[in-house]
């Protein structure tokens, strides 16, 4: 018995197409206005979500995806104040204390943003997928200390130099405290 051929190896194969190429980003693309159709409050979010992404997202691809991220933005805001005014439970048919119907509708809608949070990088975990920088590029722990190897000596249990101006070979001092490379 014969094993299969690689598809790019069969009779009539056509060599893949790279993929198509994408416009980098730029900080250079204003923020549009928002649709006319969302109300103040989605309005607020559409235009907060195009000046935190910085020219990341573009305009006549994106739009869609941010119009509908700030409609549900403005719907959670609406439901949220109505289930905050009358309670979270309600008199049910029966006199009852059943669940507000605002309550559930809440709930399908912050299910709903969830994945477009993540699509759009509006969390941190995100953007880092994504290898986007926040607005205002805020440094992690090991940014700081990556700085302070380079701006200082490290010295060993010995006192000797261990790493000159970030020029070590990098690990870890015997009680395993680290040190810069």
């Amino acid at each position: 018995m014969s094993r299969l051929k690689a598809p790019d190896q069969r009779q009539g194969a056509q060599p893949a197409a790279p993929p198509p190429a994408l416009r980098a980003p730029s900080a250079a693309i204003a923020t549009p206005a928002p649709p006319l159709n969302l109300d103040k409050a989605a309005a607020a979010v559409w235009i907060a979500v195009f000046e935190a992404g910085a020219g990341a997202y573009v305009p006549a691809t994106d739009s869609w995806i941010i119009e509908r991220y700030a409609e549900l933005q403005s719907r959670r805001a609406t439901l949220q104040a109505l289930v905050d005014g009358q309670g979270w439970t309600v008199a049910g048919s029966q006199d009852q204390l059943v669940q507000h119907p605002a309550a559930r509708l809440l709930y399908q809608t912050e299910q709903m943003l969830l994945p477009l949070e993540d699509r759009l990088g509006l969390n941190p975990q995100a953007r880092m997928r994504l290898g986007l920088v926040a607005a205002g590029g805020s440094r992690t722990a090991l940014d700081r200390f990556n700085e302070e190897c380079d701006d200082a000596d490290v010295q060993g249990p010995q006192g000797d130099v261990l790493a000159a101006r970030g020029q070590g070979a990098g690990g870890t001092l015997g009680a395993g405290a680290p040190y810069c490379r």
